[in-house]
């Protein structure tokens, strides 16, 4: 009886023991220490924030709207914040999407994505990022971003009808490498001035020279 309570003292001292040391699943770096030494642990109650060795991930949350839009395995464009150190060049930068959350939250009707980085990327943990997700294509109003004039607030530009340039206030909306998005004061197929603006006034007479500017465009 003696030996098998000393032998179950043994056990119960070496699984104690074993409670002193903490593993963790992967390789990393102990970025930050939440507790101090002879603090008496508790589940539930965390002891230190470990960075993984491996490649980063940015986790966003999506509106559900997008969810028949957003797959795994999708390849995104991720610009990640300036004053964040990472190997690459933000701009241009792809990831691949690695788990899309099933649920939605009822608190703010999004679901969360992990998106994978490449290994050359090595921003800080708690870094800003944004993910652009493609979404369903549309039919959008596109003109040169130099055809347009800005005056303050107010944007314009010149419709040829008839030989006259006319003055045209517009309101515009995202801009791309294919020009600028034309959300109103401009419709599909009219002919606009793409320069020169700076001599032009409304009225004047103009030529029309290799064809109509394009207005109009898939986004």
């Amino acid at each position: 009886a003696h030996l098998a309570s000393a032998r179950a003292a043994v056990g119960v001292a070496t699984a104690t023991e074993s409670f002193t040391t903490m593993r963790a699943p992967f390789d990393g770096l102990v970025t930050e220490r939440l507790t101090d030494p002879g603090n008496l642990a508790a589940p539930g109650v965390p002891l230190l924030r470990i960075e993984s060795d491996g490649a980063r991930q940015v986790v966003v949350r999506v509106d559900e709207a997008r969810a028949a839009y957003v797959n795994t395995g999708d390849r995104v464009s991720v610009s990640i914040d300036t004053a964040a150190e990472h190997a690459a060049d933000d701009t241009g930068l792809q990831g691949v999407v690695a788990e899309v959350a099933r649920a939605v939250g009822a608190d703010q009707r999004a679901f969360t994505v992990k998106v994978s980085l490449p290994s050359t990327v090595t921003a800080r943990t708690g870094s800003f990022a944004r993910v652009v997700f493609r979404g369903a294509p549309r039919r959008v109003l596109l003109v040169p971003a130099h055809a347009i004039q800005r005056h303050g607030q107010v944007l314009s530009v010149y419709v040829v009808q008839d030989g006259v340039a006319t003055l045209r206030l517009i309101r515009v909306g995202a801009s791309s490498p294919d020009g600028v998005e034309v959300v109103a004061g401009l419709d599909a197929g009219e002919s606009i001035v793409v320069s020169p603006l700076v001599r032009l006034a409304d009225g004047a007479s103009v030529k029309v020279g290799n064809g109509p500017a394009p207005t109009g465009g898939t986004s």
